[in-house]
């Protein structure tokens, strides 16, 4: 209700500030007062038995930059009255206010308004009768609209509202109704006027694990900071889902906290199978969720996420969309001061949830100081944490414990022989210390140095080429080149004693380089004589309107190991990325790993997509991981009119020859006010969520 009122009562209050105003007539002018002027294509008159200057006619009143506009305004002097009458329309910056009949006293600033309209996109209110003055305005019986005041719109009607000066409002008796369909009532609320969107949420469907299932969520304001509000679903086969909705934010403009909290439970009386550890689920089932977000100023801030699941797949059971978001839940806290060129932080991170392996930050101080200029062209940065980590494997139960102290400094200088090249040296150091190891001493300390450089050489050529088909106009090739070079001897001693938790994990990107970037990995490090090459080139053209626009780009990259480590090539796979925008409508891109020595690819993944700006487009991808997976994708959506839209995806994997997904929906905008989801889904693989799947869902545009 809160946001319903959050757009109209600014426009309102920008009302009485200073209300009456116009423009110069372009006949009759009269100026009874200093600041006010009365025009009228009509002669102004004089009331002679009244006192008053009487104006008809596109009758105008300007008043400190507002404008009311009437079939007859009469003004009294005396009294310092003004009166409009008839078609009655004040305006100022945007905001518009109908009226029968307005009365105002500029000297007491106060009004008073009989049967008015004002709206101010999205919100709209009309009222028998307002009066009061800038600091305590009554709205009497208001009838206010979200949106266009049709019968499909939220709405809310209220005994009286009152308007504060400090921007403050008070509803008494006020009742919520989805057209003329109730939804909640509340004895009074007070509340400030600068309030965030509220949240409403409807789903429905069937899938044939869940059964047939359907719920709501809903969160409003009780207060200028804080929304409060549940959830609410039943499902056939499983039971009923429920929780509490909790939301705050700072107040108007100032720094303070905000936050979403929600929590949810549900006695799971279906077939509820094993979680990833192999073990049965529960029947007690619930997951919380909660993130915060606090700042005092410009330095410091407070950002915590917390994740607390019953099991593994409780999201994925009962809200797909957080699991698509997260698999594996984390929970963490970090408070941050930053300075002008360097920042101090505190991190913890805990587990609280027991089928995920986890390391947790008991807690991590840091000190990070930027790169930044010393003189002489020098640049030096320095890194500084304190650490106690704790690391447990649920499958095996593994656990690993460790203190430590670390350190890192740098110090380079860039070096610029031409103005196409720069070449930068660099040496650093990095210290880490142990306060225990795994064989029982009682600490050990590890030192590593590296030296290396950074050359990046810059080119360009352009061309006199121009084709009316692809709207080319002259070619530019722009062409980047890097090479960094490190030596980082002896990185890996000591690795037999020191508790191994920050180690390399999977990935198909380049590993970080530097001594500098190794933090993620600090007790999994390898001896380093590496020259990374990347060659970076961009294809652009002129812009019609201005400036230019890319139509291709090609990124290769991969790295030269001058003394490779046990295990590893003399040459990393070659990185290509290539991307086509040559028009509008066409968008493609090319992502490969390939293997030097076989010249076989280890990794391909693709993306072709159509695109018609107004009505559809199609897209059709790859993915393909060598020894793990090679699926297929078609995906596309056609807008048939402004009401409805269709969409569909299809998943195919070539390796399994399963159909992993097929999904159909339909999306329907009813008035811009609500959109309606019908969707079917079907599952089949090796996956939780084998089956179909029939959803319906309501979103409300305004939340």
């Amino acid at each position: 209700m809160v946001r319903i009122l959050n757009s109209l009562l600014p426009a309102f209050v920008a009302l009485l500030g200073s209300m009456v105003a116009g423009v110069a007539a372009p006949e009759q002018t009269a100026t009874p007062e200093t600041g006010i002027e009365l025009t009228s294509i009509a002669p102004i008159e004089y009331d002679d038995r009244t006192g008053q200057l009487v104006a008809r006619d596109n009758a105008r009143l300007s008043y400190d930059g507002w404008l009311l506009v009437a079939d007859e305004i009469r003004y009294s002097q005396t009294g310092g009255r003004a009166e409009a009458a008839g078609n009655v329309v004040i305006m100022k910056e945007g905001y518009r206010l109908l009226a029968d009949k307005v009365e105002y006293w500029p000297k007491e600033k106060r009004v008073h308004l009989v049967r008015f309209r004002l709206g101010q996109p999205p919100v709209y209110v009309s009222a028998d009768e307002a009066r009061g003055t800038i600091e305590d305005l009554e709205i009497i019986d208001p009838r206010i609209f979200y949106g266009e005041p049709d019968k499909l719109a939220p709405r809310a009607t209220a005994d009286s509202i009152h308007y504060f000066g400090d921007r403050k409002f008070k509803a008494e008796h006020l009742v919520v109704r989805l057209g003329a369909v109730p939804l909640f009532f509340v004895p009074g609320i007070t509340s400030d006027i600068d309030f965030d969107d509220q949240y409403l949420e409807g789903y429905a469907g069937y899938s044939s694990d869940l059964g047939a299932f359907g719920g709501l969520g809903l969160a409003v304001g009780i207060g200028p900071r804080l929304d409060l509000g549940g959830s609410l679903g039943y499902f056939s086969e499983r039971g009923l889902l429920w929780g509490p909705i909790v939301r705050y934010r700072p107040h108007r403009h100032a720094d303070g906290a905000t936050g979403d909290l929600r929590f949810s439970f549900i006695r799971d009386t279906g077939e509820r199978g094993i979680d990833n550890l192999g073990e049965p689920i529960d029947t007690d089932r619930y997951f919380l969720t909660w993130d915060h977000l606090q700042t005092h100023g410009d330095r410091f801030s407070l950002t915590a996420l917390v994740n607390a699941w019953s099991d593994s797949e409780v999201t994925r059971d009962f809200r797909p969309s957080l699991f698509n978001e997260s698999q594996q839940p984390d929970t963490y806290a970090e408070a941050a001061y930053r300075g002008s060129n360097y920042q101090v932080s505190l991190f913890g991170r805990v587990q609280t949830n027991d089928f995920h392996p986890m390391t947790e930050r008991l807690p991590e101080v840091r000190f990070d100081l930027m790169p930044t200029a010393i003189g002489k062209g020098f640049i030096h940065e320095l890194q500084l944490s304190a650490a106690r980590l704790d690391y447990t494997d649920p499958e095996d139960q593994t656990r690993l414990r460790s203190d430590r102290l670390d350190a890192y400094y740098g110090l380079s200088r860039a070096i610029r022989p031409q103005p196409w090249l720069t070449f930068t040296p660099l040496i650093g150091g990095r210290a880490t210390h142990y306060l225990k190891t795994v064989d029982g001493s009682d600490h050990y300390t590890r030192w590593l140095g590296e030296i290396g450089f950074d050359a990046e050489i810059r080119s360009f050529a352009n061309f006199d080429f121009d084709n009316e088909i692809w709207e080319i106009n002259g070619l530019r090739h722009l062409v980047n080149t890097t090479i960094q070079y490190r030596y980082i001897p002896d990185a890996n001693k000591g690795r037999t004693i020191i508790p191994v938790i920050d180690r390399e994990v999977f990935s198909t990107a380049l590993p970080p380089l530097s001594l500098a970037e190794i933090h993620p990995t600090l007790d999994d490090l390898r001896d380093t004589n590496t020259v990374r090459l990347g060659f970076d080139n961009v294809l652009q053209t002129r812009h019609e309107d201005y400036g230019s626009r890319d139509l291709a780009h090609l990124y290769l990259a991969g790295d030269v190991r001058l003394d490779a480590n046990p295990g590893e090539d003399d040459f990393s796979s070659i990185y290509a990325l290539l991307g086509f925008t040559p028009a509008p409508w066409l968008r493609a891109q090319l992502f490969t790993r390939m293997n030097p020595d076989t010249w076989k690819i280890d990794e391909l993944n693709t993306e072709l997509r159509l695109i018609d700006l107004e009505f559809w487009q199609i897209g059709i991808g790859t993915e393909f991981l060598k020894g793990e997976f090679q699926q297929y994708t078609l995906e596309g959506r056609y807008r048939i009119n402004d009401t409805f839209s269709v969409s569909g995806r299809v998943r195919y994997d070539a390796r399994t020859t399963i159909l992993n997904e097929a999904s159909i929906r339909i999306e329907q905008n009813i008035r811009n006010l609500w959109v309606i989801e019908y969707g079917i889904t079907a599952y089949d693989g090796p996956r939780r969520e084998t089956g179909n799947r029939l959803e319906f869902g309501l979103q409300f545009l305004g939340f």
